[in-house]
C-alpha cells in the first residue's frame, strides 16, 4: 500500500501545534474549531482525518485517484480553509462562506 502525501492537496493549509491534543481528535477538533471561529464566526467543518486511527469523516467509497474522497468532498460543498493539528496528526477542512450548506457535515 503506498502512503498518499495528503498534505499537498489541503486548500489553504494552516497549521496548529499543542502537544496537549496528541491523539485526541476531539480535542484536536475543539482546537482547530476555536481557531477557525476567531477569524471566520461562521465557519462549517465539512470534513476531517485521523492519521493516528487512519479514519475520516465523510467516508466515501469512491475512487478519485490519490486525492482522498473526503478532500474532494469538502472541495465540492466550498472547503476553502485547512487546518492542520501537529503536522497533519489531524486535519479538518472548513468552509468559511455562511451561505453554503452541506447536507451531511461529518460529526
Amino acid at each position: 500500500m503506498t502512503t498518499v502525501n495528503i498534505e499537498k492537496y489541503l486548500i489553504e493549509p494552516v497549521e496548529i501545534r499543542d502537544s496537549a491534543v496528541a491523539t485526541n481528535r476531539g480535542a484536536a477538533q475543539g482546537l482547530s474549531t476555536r481557531k477557525v471561529r476567531e477569524i471566520y464566526p461562521d465557519a462549517m467543518l465539512l470534513a476531517w482525518y485521523d492519521r493516528h486511527s487512519g479514519e475520516s469523516r465523510p467516508r466515501l467509497g469512491c475512487d478519485f485517484g490519490d486525492k482522498p474522497g473526503w478532500i474532494v468532498f469538502a472541495e465540492n460543498r466550498g472547503g476553502d480553509l485547512s487546518i492542520s493539528v501537529n503536522d497533519g496528526e489531524f486535519i479538518f477542512i472548513y468552509t468559511t462562506d455562511p451561505t453554503q450548506s452541506a447536507e451531511a457535515g461529518p460529526q
